[in-house]
């Protein structure tokens, strides 16, 4: 398995202590070099954007099933419309295929703008499980508009799956 650490903002080492600093990704699952391949194809016109800036047959959808199907998960806002340029957080439902919520889950959270080669502004963390299946991402600045993602590796039961979201920010 691939294992990389990427330091998605070079200048945020010389921030002074207290100030929000960029998102740190241990790339256990792969997204990153996903995203750097994609980021290539586009930037040398080996893959077209639609109108909004996102791929060619990349969604939007926010509920979903996992790469492998072993999980069934949805991603909104906290407050409903999430803020631009403003620090909150996302909730993550994760349910079984049947829709059992999955308690006690590890979730490893990634995200960013992939065609920029770069994480959030800020280093968003999981905080818990704030009900049966339903898990707290804090720290979430979407600080530009366009094309976001926000990625989870879910470990469960044994069982380890991956999904992705592509979220279209406008302020």
């Amino acid at each position: 398995m691939l294992r990389r650490l990427c330091l998605v903002a070079v200048f945020a080492a010389a921030l002074p202590l207290g100030v929000a600093r960029a998102q740190v990704i241990p790339d256990e699952f792969g997204f990153l070099e996903q995203w750097e391949i994609l980021s290539e194809e586009v930037r040398l016109g080996q893959r077209k954007l639609t109108d909004l800036g996102l791929p060619l047959g990349y969604d939007t959808e926010v509920n979903k099933a996992s790469e492998a199907g072993l999980f069934r998960v949805s991603v909104s806002p906290e407050t409903a419309p999430a803020p631009f340029n403003e620090i909150h957080t996302w909730l993550i439902r994760i349910e079984t295929p049947e829709g059992a919520p999955v308690r006690g889950a590890e979730v490893k959270f990634y995200g960013g703008m992939p065609l920029h080669n770069h994480g959030f502004p800020t280093d968003p963390k999981i905080t818990g499980e704030v009900e049966p299946g339903t898990y707290a991402v804090e720290g979430i600045k979407f600080s530009m508009t366009g094309w976001w993602a926000m990625a989870m590796g879910i470990t469960a039961d044994e069982k380890s799956d991956k999904v992705s979201f592509n979220l279209l920010i406008e302020p």
